[in-house]
Parts: C-alpha cells; structure tokens; sequence
C-alpha cells in the first residue's frame, strides 16, 4: 500500500483504524444515502476537490482497489458500472480483492 496514490474511508472512525494499521493519509468519500423524496439534507459534507493528475506523469493507467466483500452492500455494482463508463475516457485498470458473497443453500 505504500504506492496508493489516495487512500479513501468512508468515515473518520474508519480512517482512524486504517492509520492504526497500515499508516498513511486518507480522502473520507462517506457511503451514499437515498433519501425519500422531498427529504432536505442539512449542512451536507463540501465535496472533496478533485484529484489532478500532474502533467508530468507517464501515461500510466489509473489504477483502482477495491477491497471487500462481493456484496451488494458495499457498492461493488456501482464501481463496476462507473468503471466501465470510466475506461471509454480514460486508461484505467480495476484490481478486486476479497471474498465472493456466500450462496444461502437452496
């Protein structure tokens, strides 16, 4: 991990841990929320400002991590879709790690 270029949690407690065990700084991308329709969301988090590229850079593919489970929950269907729109505009690469969701016996 001492190449990532971004590290990212979803909350500050979730940031804490990951510095307690592999060090470094993190970007907090909180997990998305549907709201009812008509719902106000007070005082929401400022966007993050975007991450630039430098010039200078060899023309390297962006290369994403996801770490996890293969389940719903943790939006690996979102990242795959936003993934596949990604790479029509930009060279990129996508490593999984983790655990295939396990199958409730039928």
């Amino acid at each position: 991990m001492n190449h990532l270029r971004v590290r990212i949690a979803v909350s500050e407690a979730a940031a804490w841990t990951a510095r307690r065990f592999f060090g470094g700084r993190y970007r907090i991308v909180p997990n998305g929320v549907r709201l009812a329709s008509g719902d106000a969301v007070a005082d929401p988090a400022p966007s993050p400002p975007p991450l630039e590229r430098s010039s200078t850079a060899s023309p390297e593919p962006l290369r994403i991590l996801f770490i996890g489970q293969a389940v719903q929950r943790k939006g690996l269907p979102v990242l795959l879709r936003a993934f596949e729109a990604l790479r029509e505009h930009v060279p990129a690469t996508l490593t999984l790690v983790g655990r295939a969701a396990r199958r409730s016996p039928t």
